[in-house]
Order: C-alpha cells, then structure tokens, then sequence
C-alpha cells in the first residue's frame, strides 16, 4: 500500500490517548494515615486515583500490596513510572476474585500505560497480554471496559501493534463495538484511532465492516467518541487506496457535518481528514459538490486554533489547485477567508493561503478600484504601515538592544572557550611533540651503536677471529654460548618481510579488539549471526604487545630518521620523500605502533587540516591521506586520530571530485568506523545520509572505463562501512532504513557482480540484526527467493556471507523463518555442513541455530536430514566458533521437542558433550550447559542414563 499523496496533505498520524478525568477523592485520609508521603505527590500528579481506591481497601491483602505498588512510582524525566516490583504486586491482586479491586487494578495499569509507553514493556512482561485480554472478555462491564482502555493506550506504542492484531485484541474489541457502554465505545475508537497510524494495519481494521463502525461512532451524541472517529478516519485518510474508499462509503457528508462543531478537537480530526482526502485528484470534484466551502470559508475566517487554520489552508491550496473551480471558490467567499490566512503570524499557514490566492489570481498587495482611488489607497496604506513601522521599531528598540548585548557576552564566552581549548591543544602537542622526539632520539642512538658494533664485527671476522665472540645485549658486548648465533651477526633485510599474516578470521568473530573475542564470555550474542565488522579477505591488526625484537629497533629507528624530516618541515620534496618513506614502513602491521608512538599522526593531520576538496589534494596531502588510512588499521591509531580531531577532516574530504582520491577517504573512513565511539561521531555528522545516494550512483553507472572502476571500489566500501557502523546498534540501523538503504541493498543483490551481492548480503544482515520493522520490510521486498539461488551459487564465498546473512534477517522473526523454509532454503544450509571449508560451516551452521531457535516446523524439518549427525560431528572440530555454533543449533534443535531429543542423544551427542562441559572455553562450556538442560527436559531419566553409562566404559578403559 503506497502513503505517499500525489498533492499535499497532512501526513502525520495522530496517536489518542484514553484517561479518566482526574478526581483523586480521598488522598487526604490517605496521606495522613501513612509514614511514607514520599511518593504521595507522583500518585496525584499520574491521576491514579484506582491506585488510591486499593490503598483504601478494606481487604488487608489488598491494601498492602496497592501500598507496595504504590512505593514502586518514581519520575524519571518528567515520566511517572513504576518498577517491576509494583507492576507484580497490581499482578497479584488481579488473582484476587474482588471485582471492583480487579477493575481498579486494570484502570491503573490503562493511566501508566496512558502516561508513557516507557510502562508498556514491564506492563506486557510482569502482567502479561493473555491476563489482559481475558478481562477484557469479561461479562463484567467495568472490567471489560479497564482492560479495552488499558488494550487502547497499549495501541499507543507501534511495537504492541502486531500483538494486538495477530493475539486475539482487534478481534474482541471488534466484537464490543455494539455494546451500550459509551465508555468502552471511545476506548474501543481510540484503539482504532493508535492501530490506524501503521500502514500495515489498515486492512485490519476495515475488515468486516470496520470503517462502517467508524461512521457510526462519528454520528453519535458522545463529543469525545466523535473525536476519536474524526481522527480515526483523519489516519485511515493518509493511505492512498482509501482516500476513494471513504468518500465511496459516505464518509464526506459525515466530515462535513464536524466541520460545523464547535469542539475544537473534533475540528481538528475533521479537517485533518479533509486536508488528507483533497490530497487525491478523484475525490475534488465530489469534495466541491458536498457543500465543503462554505464551513471551510466560516473556519478560515472565524477559527484562532492555528492546527485547524493549516488544516483549512491546506484544503483551500488543494482545492484552488484545479481551474474549473475557481469561479465556485470566489462565489463562496473563499478569497476573504484566504486573505486572513494570508495575514496569519504563522509561516505554514500564511505559505498555503498565498499559494491558493497566486492559483486563484488574486493579488493580496492591491484594493480594487480606479486607477485615482488605488493611488490615493496606497498611499494611506504606505502612510500607515510607516506609522506602524516606526512605533514597531520603537518598542523593539530596547529589546533588540538587550539581545544584542547578550549575542556579545556568549561571544566573547565562545572566544575564551576557543581560546582555552587552543592553548590545551597546543600544551598537549608540545608534550607529544617532546616525548616523540625523546624516544626518536634513543632510537636513533642505539641503531648507530649497532651499525658500529656490526663493523667492527666485520672486521674482526675478516681478521680471522670468530664472530660469535661479540653480542649485544642491552648496548653491550660479551661472550656467547658455544654454537649460538649473536643477534649483531645476523643478515639484516633492508626491506622487511611482515610477520605472516594469521588466517583468515570467520566471519563469526569480531576483527575489532573493541568488540568482544572469541573465548569472551559476551561474545556469544556478538557472533550469533557470523557478521563481524572485518571486510572480505581483510586481516585485522593483532593485538599489540610489548616485546621489542631486534628488527624493530631497526625499524624504530628508520621511523625516526623519517620523523625528523616531519618535524621541522620545510621543503615539499623533503616532506614528500619523508611522507612516501613513512607510507612505505606502515604497511608493515607491527610498524604502525611506533608510528603512532613517534608522534606521526598528529603532523599527518596537520597536513589535511586546511586542504580545499574543491581543488583536490597535493601530493602531500595523498601521502599523508593514504598513510592515515593505513594506520588506521590498528585499534589503538583508531582512537589517537579521532582526538586528533581528525575525523571531521575525513569527512569534508567526501566531497572529492576525483574517484582515486575519494576511494581512499571511503577506506580511512572504513577503518576508523569500527570503533564504537568513531562510529557514533560520524552517525551524528550524516555519514550514511551522505554516501548512500553516492553508492547508489556508483552501481547504477554502466560505463566500464578506468573512472568506474575507481566508482566501483567506492561503492563496495560504502557498503562495507554501511556493514560495519550498523552492526549491533539500533540508530544507525534506523537512519539507513529512513535514507532509503535497505531497498538499495536488497537490489544489489540482484547485480551482476559477485562482490557486490558478497558485501551486500553482509550489510543487509548487520541492517537487520535484532531490527523487526527491518526485517519486515525484507520479508515484504521478496528477497528470500533471491537469497534461497544464493545459497546454491557456485560461488564458495558467496554461499558463506549469504548463509551468515540469513541467520540476522531471520532471528527472532518466525515469519521470516518460515518464508524462507517455504522457498527451500533448509536444504542448502543443511549440504554446507558438509563443506571442507570451517568457515562455510560456522556461518551454516549459524543460520542453522537463528533458524531453529522457537519453530517447531524447522525443528522437524531437520529431524529428517543429515542435519544432527553432521552437527554432532562439528562438535570436535578445530574451530572455536564451529564448536560454539554447533552446540548452540542443537540446542534449539532439542528444545521442546522430544523427539528431536531422542535422536540426538542416541547420535552419539553425550562424548564430545562431556568434552565441551570439560573445556576452558566459557561461551563453549555455557552453551554446552544449555544443551544438557534441552536435552533433559521432559526426558531427565534417559539423559542420565546415557551419562552413566558412557562415564562407565571411560572408567573402566582407564
């Protein structure tokens, strides 16, 4: 269903809250009776008066616990909440078979639910909904209509909505819409009126007579049933598909009708609904001929409310948009009406009435009349408006004077705060810039020292003496061992070879030292899905460490030499030799830390700090670009050049016109995103409302030259960073999906390059991780069946980044697990256990474990398959993270599920269980525990049984 108007309209929903109006009889009894007043004010100013009718109950239970729950009450930023603790007490007292006592509890949990939806998840958690919706089933009528309020003001939050709708809570209050309860009626109508501002539930509301229901209740005798009616139909209004829809069904002659009320929010529910259906060209013509004009006229000319004049304005501007209805509009008297718009004190309504009187014609600046009499009236009106200008200018004077006064003093405040801030930069420069210089200096000494001792080695073993007789330690020389090698003697390569590079990390652990490691007893939840925030074939850094070798001493000094030309700058060859010499020594990881030591990044920093991206960078500023980028390969460099204040420059370089230059920002930027605190700066400075549009230009340029080729890069790294600064955290995810970038991934998954589906599958999983409107919003693009093809692709990698991607976008999300179950993606996973590749496996073996966790359908499904023997057998496997994902599938394969439980005990589960209860690996022995529970539940005896009796045999064999 499309939201989007082809003409303006007032697109946002209104959310109805339901509370009874605040009497509070009795608190003064009450608050003199009890020591404890400290909550006292909070219980008056939450309007709780059900909550007081229980302290005064005459049942001693009762009282208490209400006292208890009332001790539970605290403000938190101008929000009364109560804890879990008092929401446990009202929870009790509903088990009591008191009936008032019930509907006073139902009625204080609808005023906490009514106050703030911050009460909605404790209410949900320690009440509990099937509690709910059976009192709302209730023959009583004050428990019904407690427990529909309470349903209605739950409705408030977007993320109770699918519980209401799918548990039982639309269909009862659907069946309570002929009661003769006026009460329940408006409860039941604002209910409505919060499920109608999700897209998604429309339909569910119209179903079986729903919009008819909402006529009826807006041609009651009840104002406050009118206005939820009148703002129901103002939401349903903004779907496209019904604006026809309710004009069909007779809903304009009903709108009209309010537009004559004198409640002002019945006014406003009104003309909101209007302003939203004359946003659709086929209902104008119906619009004009319903006698709309003239309550509009009356409303534009009489009404103060500014939210109802918009509305007006806006109608007006929508109507005045088509020309056959301009001479009907001035016969209304519309065009008065629009010229006290015209003149409103606000800017959006003035806006709307200008524009409908331009459509119109009608100038605001003229009086009609002759050509004598307009001379002399704007003349009179110029004599006027200079009158009201000066006596305006006059009492704004001393204002304007005092305002400026104040605008000085926060300057001069801003300049000394500048001020301070600089001399403690410059303060903190100096000391780096001297502790650098110091330990360059040491350095440089001890490698002249062993460049001598190197010599006169040398010469004495050209003597005929033997050179082993001389060593270094510590500066010093001295006799070594028989039969060892000094370290002065050994070949010194002047061009380094980095220490070998580790193998490839899984997808399933965290590059980032700031993210958990495998073997962290928190990085079970960090690697549920096999994301991480490394890029394919990318090695992180490894951890620093202390040690000094004898080739970073050589190293350490060919830093210092390169320093030295960097710290007193002054011709731009030098400077870009030492720049290319310092590049050079950075690719090598264990370098890195003595660049950062030696005080480089700061001056790298310094070099970009006044760039012009317009005019591109010079060669020093490349040098000092690419060199940060590499460096910022290592954790700790990550955060040495975010309090360099370097990352603000990174981005003012995203605006480079040329693709090379730009490509090498989008990697620096890349880097420096994986830790958490980079991150958030570059949220909060629109990183990712900047580069998608530019990913998404990228990828759709068909030229094949060199320049794309660079484009094509970029666009890869945008992605990846998208993967990286989304992962694990909620806001990020929030703005990609509002910028439009969860449909940009999802077609890239239908590019016909390879590396771009490997990056975007990635993404679109981090996107979604523990995100249910995203991970909707896949489910309604039709991706699984293009996610099921890639499963099976000939791509090894490919198969891999899929599989982990499935696990994000599917956990926690049933209906997505069975979409992709019903497209046949189980069987693909289950044929990738049986890969040679461990990191095909993990990720398998990951989507395996989100896919189970709670369907009892893929738990059956893979009874019948290779499935638990395959898992079992990955159990004694090298692979830290295989061992932790493998226990964790067959836990949720055994959970609840007894026959599951059979057949994977008589697998032969128990050894390599023993074994993982045994290890020192934490996440390893937890899960482990976890398996046993699942294992023995309902089916304790036989678990224990199989224990015994492979203790026994491994006793007895030792």
């Amino acid at each position: 269903m499309s939201f989007k108007a082809s003409k303006l309209s007032h697109q946002q929903a209104t959310k109805l809250k339901t509370l009874p109006r605040p009497r509070m009889k009795g608190t003064k009894e009450w608050f003199l009776q009890h020591k404890d007043k400290s909550n006292f004010l909070l219980l008056g100013e939450a309007g709780l008066e059900p909550l007081l009718n229980l302290c005064n109950h005459e049942n001693p239970k009762i009282r208490s616990l209400a006292e208890e729950s009332v001790s539970g009450l605290k403000k938190v930023e101008g929000d009364i909440l109560m804890s879990s603790k008092g929401l446990r007490n009202l929870s009790d007292i509903l088990r009591f078979k008191v009936l008032q006592a019930q509907s006073d509890t139902l009625m204080t949990l609808a005023i906490l639910a009514g106050n703030t939806d911050q009460n909605h998840e404790g209410i949900i958690l320690d009440i509990g909904w099937q509690v709910i919706l059976i009192r709302a089933k209730a023959l009583h009528y004050e428990i019904q209509r407690a427990a529909v309020t309470l349903i209605a003001n739950l409705a408030l939050n977007e993320d109770n909505h699918d519980m209401i709708l799918n548990e039982g809570g639309l269909e009862q209050m659907k069946s309570l819409v002929n009661s003769n309860d006026i009460k329940l009626k408006r409860a039941i109508c604002n209910a409505f009126t919060n499920l109608a501002t999700d897209e998604e539930n429309v339909q569910a509301i119209l179903k079986d007579g729903g919009l008819r229901v909402i006529f009826d209740f807006a041609l009651s005798d009840d104002d406050e049933l009118i206005c939820g009616a009148a703002h129901c139909l103002a939401n349903l209004a903004i779907a496209e598909e019904l604006k026809s829809t309710i004009v069909k069904e007779g809903g304009l002659p009903i709108l009209v009708k309010l537009l004559k009320s004198y409640n002002v929010m019945i006014l406003k529910g009104a003309t909101t609904a209007v302003a939203n259906l004359s946003s659709s060209d086929e209902n104008l013509t119906k619009l004009m001929d319903s006698g709309l004009l003239e309550p509009l006229v009356f409303l534009g000319r009489k009404s103060k409310n500014p939210d109802v004049l918009f509305r007006v304005a806006l109608t007006f501007n929508n109507l005045c948009s088509v020309e056959k209805f301009h001479e009907r509009i001035k016969a209304g008297g519309a065009v008065n009406s629009l010229k006290v718009l015209a003149k409103s004190r606000d800017e959006d309504v003035k806006r709307e009435a200008i524009e409908a009187l331009t459509d119109l014609g009608v100038s605001i600046s003229h009086k009609k009349g002759g050509a004598s009499d307009e001379d002399e009236s704007e003349s009179s009106t110029a004599g006027t408006k200079s009158r009201k200008k000066r006596r305006e200018e006059e009492r704004e004077r001393p204002r304007d004077e005092g305002k400026e006064r104040e605008r000085e003093r926060e300057e001069k405040d801003k300049e000394k705060e500048a001020l301070l801030v600089s001399l403690e930069k410059e303060a903190r420069e100096a000391n780096q810039k001297l502790a650098a210089e110091r330990e360059a200096r040491l350095a440089l000494e001890q490698f002249l020292l062993n460049r001598s001792l190197e010599d006169r080695s040398a010469a004495i073993a050209r003597a005929g003496a033997d050179p082993t007789a001389l060593t270094l330690t510590g500066g010093g020389s001295g006799a070594a061992p028989a039969g060892s090698v000094s370290s002065s003697t050994r070949p010194v390569n002047p061009s380094p070879v980095p220490n070998p590079s580790p193998a490839p990390a899984s997808l399933s652990t965290i590059g980032d030292a700031e993210k958990p490691q495998i073997g962290s007893a928190s990085s079970a939840s960090q690697t549920q899905f096999g994301l991480s925030t490394t890029t394919p074939y990318e090695v992180e850094d490894q951890e620093e460490d202390d040690q000094v070798t004898d080739e970073d001493k050589l190293e350490k000094a060919n830093i210092a030499l390169v320093m030295v030309d960097l710290w007193d700058p002054k011709e731009d060859e030098i400077i870009e030799r030492a720049l290319t010499r310092l590049n050079s020594l950075a690719q090598k990881e264990r370098n890195r830390k003595w660049i950062r030591t030696a005080g480089a990044i700061p001056i790298l920093i310094k070099f970009l700090e006044k760039v012009n991206p317009e005019k591109g960078l010079t060669k020093c500023e490349f040098l000092s670009l690419i060199t940060l980028a590499t460096l910022s390969r290592n954790v700790l460099n990550r955060d040495d050049i975010r309090k360099s204040e370097g990352l603000l420059i990174f981005m003012k370089l995203l605006v480079l016109k040329d693709p090379k230059l730009l490509v090498e920002d989008l990697k620096a930027i890349k880097e420096l995103s994986k830790s958490s605190l980079n991150a958030r700066t570059f949220r909060d400075e629109k990183l990712i409302e900047i580069i998608l549009p530019m990913a998404v230009a990228y990828l759709s340029d068909s030229d094949q030259s060199k320049t794309n080729n660079y484009n094509f890069e970029s666009a890869l790294t945008i992605i990846d960073i998208i993967h990286i600064i989304t992962l694990d955290n909620p806001l990020s995810q929030a703005i990609v999906r509002e910028s439009k970038g969860v449909q940009f991934l999802i077609n890239c998954l239908n590019n016909p390059s390879v590396e771009v589906r490997k990056h975007s599958i990635r993404a679109l999983g981090s996107v979604s991780a523990n995100n249910r409107k995203i991970q909707q919003m896949i489910r309604k693009g039709k991706v699984f069946n293009r996610v099921v093809q890639m499963l099976s692709d000939d791509d090894e990698d490919l198969r891999k980044f899929t599989a982990g991607g499935c696990g994000a976008i599917c956990e926690n999300d049933q209906d997505n697990q069975l979409a992709f179950r019903k497209l046949g993606g189980i069987p693909p996973l289950v044929k990738m256990l049986n890969s040679s590749n461990n990191l095909v496996k993990e990720q398998a073996t990951a989507a395996i474990r989100s896919l189970t966790k709670g369907n009892a359908k893929i738990q059956n499904d893979l009874r019948d398959t290779s499935c638990i023997t395959l898992l079992i057998n990955n159990m004694s496997s090298d692979n830290d993270a295989l061992r932790v994902h493998s226990v964790g599938a067959l836990m949720e394969l055994a959970r609840d599920n007894p026959r599951n439980q059979e057949l994977i005990c008589a697998a032969g589960v128990i050894p390599p269980l023993v074994t993982a209860l045994k290890s020192d690996y934490k996440v390893l022995q937890y899960l482990a525990a976890g398996a046993v529970w699942a294992l023995a539940k309902k089916n304790c005896m036989f678990v224990l049984c199989l224990f015994k009796r492979w203790l026994t045999i491994n006793w007895s064999s030792s």
